[in-house]
């Protein structure tokens, strides 16, 4: 079990990090306070794998292969967002957006850090049309929020430890895929084999190539391979990416 610090009480969470399974929408200054160069970013001890998060541009970079727009929503910092755009497949359905400074941008993407700075990884970039979508963002990141902390606080309990007790680090399991059952396996390393594009596997493409399965024992191993933080959600909760 791992201990952390809260209100002069000791909490006792299990030693690891759980998922959120979903897309979670963030502000700026959460990216950049709660973002991990080994974890990506963390709210309320729960790895949040892709996130959604509003700002106004500031400052547009145009590469070869990629865009970096900074964009701040008024919560903290700036922070850059890297929009690559070398897969002619992936920007057929999501072309790079025709925006400029100071228009609002919706990006969808994962929270990365490199050389002590927090960034976005954009696996969808989008202008904001509507001011009211703006509004909205903030109150889900307000709701989301509270929700991942009612989470956190369900499977934790509050006991009373001496000053002098060491707190214990938070570190993700090493999982031996040799766990996983054959049809796990095999949903696996279609997820690895065609997900390897920007936006990852549609869960119907996992099922067209896996027409000899049952779609039910398909699901289920997916349910299964996100809960183990094998593979994660991208533009959103029917589209995969593994970590390998």
């Amino acid at each position: 079990m791992a201990l952390s610090s809260l209100g002069g009480d000791t909490i006792f969470v299990p030693n690891r990090i759980s998922s959120a399974g979903n897309i979670v929408h963030v502000s700026c200054s959460q990216i950049n306070r709660l973002t991990t160069k080994e974890n990506g970013l963390i709210m309320f001890h729960q790895r949040i794998h892709s996130i959604i998060t509003i700002g106004i541009v500031q400052n547009i970079q145009e590469f070869f292969r990629r865009n970096i727009y900074t964009i701040d929503d008024y919560t903290g910092t700036s922070i850059d967002v890297h929009l690559y755009k070398n897969d002619i497949e992936d920007d057929v359905g999501f072309p790079i957006p025709n925006v400029s400074v100071n228009n609002y941008i919706e990006v969808i993407g994962l929270a990365r850090m490199n050389e002590n700075k927090s960034f976005i990884v954009a696996f969808r970039v989008r202008m904001i049309k509507n001011p009211n979508e703006i509004t909205k963002h903030f109150l889900n990141v307000i709701r989301e929020s509270m929700l991942l902390e009612k989470r956190m606080n369900i499977t934790t309990k509050t006991i009373k430890q001496p000053d002098e007790q060491k707190l214990d680090s938070i570190e993700f399991p090493d999982y031996d895929p040799n766990d996983l059952s054959q049809r796990e396996q095999i949903v696996f390393e279609i997820i690895k084999k065609y997900g390897n594009g920007m936006f990852g596997i549609s869960r119907e493409d996992i099922h067209n190539h896996l027409n000899h399965m049952n779609p039910i024992d398909i699901d289920n191993s997916i349910s299964f391979l996100l809960a183990e933080l094998l593979i994660f959600n991208t533009i959103d909760n029917h589209t995969f990416k593994s970590y390998d």
